[in-house]
């Protein structure tokens, strides 16, 4: 029983630290894209 709490409890942190870090990679996005507009083109193209 004690395993599968720490188990849940990892996995929830994992998940959590994975939407930090794309929100993270998002709000960098936003913030370079008025500094580099061809850079972000080229990125919106790829995407």
């Amino acid at each position: 029983m004690f395993v599968r709490v720490i188990a849940d409890a990892v996995a929830s942190r994992f998940l959590l630290v994975i939407l930090i870090l794309m929100v993270g990679t998002v709000v960098s996005v936003l913030l370079v894209r008025p500094s580099d507009d061809s850079r972000t083109g080229r990125v919106e193209r790829s995407l």
